[in-house]
């Protein structure tokens, strides 16, 4: 019985299996990085999202988000820009608000604990929203998980949840 077999037993499904026979037989080919390299690894790494729970509706207070500005290297020095690059917003798990509003039980919504995630698409609308110090509830319809970097540190050191669309509920 060969090793790829012998996984067959202990995989759910046959997708361990068959990725394990077709990387033996060299048909991927993974792009490799440079271990030592900082520059060009910010950004470029994706989980994949199955791996993870997120909140189909999320509470968004837009009054608190905060604009994070690009920036441009002028002279060899970082200048900031006017233009808005993404923004960081803080939501609450929607469905569990939601009920609770249906109960009754507003004042209970805000003990729920926050929960931290980049808007990197659709601008304008969150724009708006914040200069109106509105609260939404959204549904993330395109967003990316990637690691988080902790730019003191430089290095990563967490997980982030970067939106690229949504919908109003």
């Amino acid at each position: 019985m060969s090793f790829a077999e012998r996984q067959g037993y202990f995989s759910k499904g046959k997708k361990i299996v068959k990725f394990y026979q077709t990387y033996r037989k060299g048909n991927i080919k993974m792009e490799k990085f440079k271990i030592t390299a900082t520059q060009f690894i910010k950004g470029e790494f994706e989980f994949n999202k199955e791996q993870f729970e997120i909140p189909k509706i999320l509470r968004v207070d837009f009054s608190k988000a905060r604009e994070k500005y690009e920036y441009v290297e002028i002279n060899g020095e970082s200048t900031k820009t006017d233009k808005i690059e993404r923004y960081t917003a803080y939501s609450k798990d929607g469905e569990l608000a939601q009920f609770l509003e249906e109960k009754g039980m507003v004042s209970e919504i805000e003990e729920l604990k926050d929960f931290v995630f980049e808007i990197s698409g659709d601008l304008e609308k969150v724009k708006m929203f914040k200069e109106k110090g509105l609260t939404r509830y959204i549904t993330l319809t395109n967003y990316a998980i990637k690691p988080k970097w902790n730019g003191s540190r430089q290095c990563f050191d967490g997980i982030k949840l970067e939106v690229r669309e949504f919908e109003e509920e």
